[in-house]
């Protein structure tokens, strides 16, 4: 796969930011651009993101050795399919969508013969959205999650994407991203957005008194709803079962204000022993 063609679909935020870091790092004889917004592949090709423009997601796709579908989360699974209906045999499908199991369970059986799947999932982002907040270097130092069987060449040319475009790939099973992705990516959110729902059903003194700590809690619910729905919908069984215990333990820490306890001095141990990358885009 080592210098063959890239095609990604989908030129937004996380889709642009892949195309830009893959093309500059040589790593591609050539990087294929496609978008459903009319003029958003053109103006990608302008900023120099991509090599090419392809008038179709399976135009994209058929010219390609690899491809990238970085759609938002419910076009995912349709997007995947037509592009590889149109794929070569030896073409490798990865997406980037923070769930993984469902995917897994059923893109395989509808693949063409020759056309291989493997699930992605860069841990980067941002608030914002759009080829416009596309940055190259998005994904340096940033963990990407790869769910395909070790060994295997398909795998293999997602584990070199992401290289390629500086992250540091960890391979993991499908179920156990998406448990931890709920805990980590998809509570987070239904939080702030939570956050965010209750302090305005509080009235403007709520908003008033908003500083430092609302807002780094509800940064990501600024973020495109359709892309953060997608995400929870699509690991909504995971998400439930993180609710669950994350429900039961803030019930523990009510119950622990009355009462001598340790667990804030665990939870801030906890905290200061993760280790973000310096280099790491807020995702």
């Amino acid at each position: 796969m080592a210098g063959g063609r890239l095609a990604v679909i989908g030129l937004g935020l996380i889709g642009g930011s892949l195309a830009w870091a893959a093309r500059q790092s040589g790593a591609y004889s050539g990087v294929i651009g496609y978008d459903l917004a009319p003029g958003v592949a053109e103006g990608a090709l302008e900023m120099g993101v991509i090599d090419a423009v392809a008038a179709s997601a399976a135009e994209a796709a058929g010219r390609a050795d690899l491809v990238v579908v970085a759609t938002p989360p419910l076009a995912v699974l349709a997007t995947i399919l037509e592009a590889a209906a149109a794929c070569r045999p030896g073409t490798v499908v990865t997406d980037v969508a923070g769930f993984k199991a469902g995917l897994e369970k059923a893109v395989p059986e509808q693949l063409p013969a020759g056309v291989a799947y493997v699930g992605g999932h860069p841990m980067a982002g941002s608030e914002r959205s759009g080829l416009a907040a596309a940055d190259s270097s998005l994904f340096v130092g940033a963990v990407y999650a790869v769910t395909g069987p070790a060994g295997r060449p398909a795998t293999e040319a997602v584990l070199s994407l992401a290289r390629s475009v500086g992250a540091c790939p960890v391979l993991m099973d499908a179920a156990t991203h998406d448990r931890a992705a709920a805990v980590v990516s998809h509570l987070p959110y239904l939080l702030a957005v939570g956050l965010c729902l209750t302090a305005e059903a509080f009235g403007p003194e709520a908003a008033g008194l908003a500083a430092g700590a609302f807002r780094d809690a509800t940064r990501v619910a600024a973020g495109p709803p359709e892309v953060g729905r997608g995400m929870c919908a699509g690991n909504a069984t995971e998400v439930a079962r993180a609710w669950t215990e994350l429900k039961a333990v803030v019930d523990g820490l009510m119950a622990a204000l009355a009462a001598t306890g340790d667990p804030f001095h665990r939870a801030r141990s906890f905290r200061d022993r993760l280790s973000f990358p310096v280099t790491q885009k807020e995702g």
